[in-house]
């Protein structure tokens, strides 16, 4: 047997596959870029601190929110307002979406509103949740519910 047991596959095939290690050895350096052009940016002065802080800088800031308590507050509302506005899209928009896909006259009802609403995108749902809802707790969770029910629909 004179052929190579383990014939190297080539970095930049059509549909190719990556070792495990490659992957890895690439998903890793495309984060240090990044990281590293931040930094670069961000220390070398072509970007106001203000604006684009250092990365030691953003971390302390982190650190200093999570000893100070409230990191983690800030986190478990949105986690809530983002977990309610889940769970209310798939209340409202699964059993509808199955009503679409069965049954042609609700299909016909609903599809030119669906069409027209699911390519507008979620920022653009805050004005107008804002005045139909109000501005305590309900839009925020309501944001989120509109902006997922035109995408299961």
């Amino acid at each position: 047997m004179t052929g190579n047991l383990n014939p190297r596959r080539p970095l930049w095939a059509i549909r190719g596959s990556l070792e495990r290690r490659t992957h890895w050895l690439i998903a890793i350096s495309g984060l240090l870029s990044v990281l590293l052009g931040w930094w670069w940016a961000s220390a070398g002065g072509a970007i106001d601190p203000v604006f684009l802080p250092t990365p030691p800088l953003v971390l302390d800031s982190a650190w200093e929110w999570l000893r100070d308590g409230d990191l983690l507050g800030d986190v478990a509302i949105s986690v809530y307002r983002v977990v309610a506005g889940f769970l209310l899209s798939a209340v409202l928009a699964l059993p509808l979406g199955v009503l679409v896909g069965t049954y042609a006259p609700v299909k016909a009802l609903f599809e030119p509103l669906t069409d027209f609403i699911r390519y507008m995108p979620a920022a653009a749902f805050i004005p107008l949740v804002m005045l139909w809802v109000g501005i305590d707790e309900a839009p925020r969770s309501r944001l989120f519910s509109s902006a997922l029910s035109f995408k299961c629909c």
